[in-house]
């Protein structure tokens, strides 16, 4: 899910969601990021519109964390 950090309201869902589900919640969130935003109005990914800023790092990081999950399931 995206994440403001900033507001303790935000955090608080992500603690309640990790109590309620455990192993079943991501420890990777996407950061609320302004770019996020932009990138849908030019019809582009985050990462064709700025490779470089939070939010396409913080994808870049929950894919990598959801292909982990996925191949070490394979492997049970």
């Amino acid at each position: 899910c995206r994440v403001n950090t900033a507001t303790k309201h935000n955090m608080e869902i992500v603690d309640i969601l990790t109590e309620k589900f455990g192993i079943l919640v991501y420890k990777t969130f996407i950061r609320e990021d302004i770019r996020l935003s932009e990138c849908y109005s030019f019809n582009q990914s985050i990462f064709q519109y700025d490779n470089k800023t939070t939010g396409s790092l913080d994808y870049r990081a929950f894919t990598a964390e959801v292909i982990f999950q996925e191949n070490k399931f394979k492997e049970e």
